[in-house]
């Protein structure tokens, strides 16, 4: 079932990037292969997470949403994955999908601001072993997405939405959580500091308030 989930506020509402849905449904080949120990782990850490949030969405203690996006690239993904796709399906039905069509100039502007930030404070975002990249269209709006529903960002490509804590206050720094780690990400105090000032944040963040609204 499709359906806008905005209204709802349980306690702990999830955004799985599509990546989560693609490395718990991964056929493991030979062990001896570094890139296969690689995609065991993601397996294997994808798989804990993905056992929690449907324990606690039992328990109604939480929510678990899929962009639309994400089903779209799923659906994509399931030509060359058929193998995978069952599973696919499967966990999608476990999900919610968040249908609201992301309005261009918005994911434009979010873009364009996530290259910008990479450009303007270099080394001044995150720890040194981490790494930016500038959101590519369907991030964007799974972004967005994850954004208009106050929900906790889950993916395994933290370069890609490096940005997404910082649209929210400090103390809430449980928003952006990486599978592969098991922790929540988050900005440099002093690059969090030096982008609130900046008239090209404080343009995007009243556009994304003003969506959410």
């Amino acid at each position: 079932m499709e359906v806008r989930v905005k209204s709802l506020s349980p306690p702990t509402i999830y955004m799985v990037d599509t990546n989560i849905f693609r490395y718990r449904a991964y056929t493991i080949g030979n062990l001896k292969s570094d890139t296969e120990k690689s995609r065991q782990r993601h397996k294997l850490n994808t798989r804990v997470f993905w056992d929690k949030a449907i324990t606690e969405t039992a328990g109604k203690k939480a929510l678990i949403l899929t962009s639309e996006e994400t089903k779209q690239e799923l659906k994509v993904q399931s030509h060359t994955l058929q193998k995978e796709s069952k599973t696919f399906n499967n966990m999608l039905k476990k999900t919610l999908i968040e249908t609201t069509e992301v309005p261009l100039t918005l994911e434009y502007l979010l873009r364009d601001f996530s290259n910008y930030v990479r450009g303007k404070y270099p080394g001044s975002l995150v720890n040194k072993s981490q790494k930016t990249n500038y959101l590519q269209t369907a991030d964007a709006r799974i972004f967005i997405h994850a954004y208009l529903n106050d929900a906790i960002l889950v993916t395994a490509n933290i370069k890609d939405f490096f940005l997404y804590p910082l649209f929210y206050e400090m103390n809430e720094d449980k928003v952006l959580y990486d599978i592969s780690s098991g922790q929540y990400i988050n900005f440099l105090p002093t690059g969090r500091k030096l982008l609130e000032l900046d008239p090209a944040f404080i343009k995007i963040n009243e556009e994304m308030k003003n969506f959410k609204a």
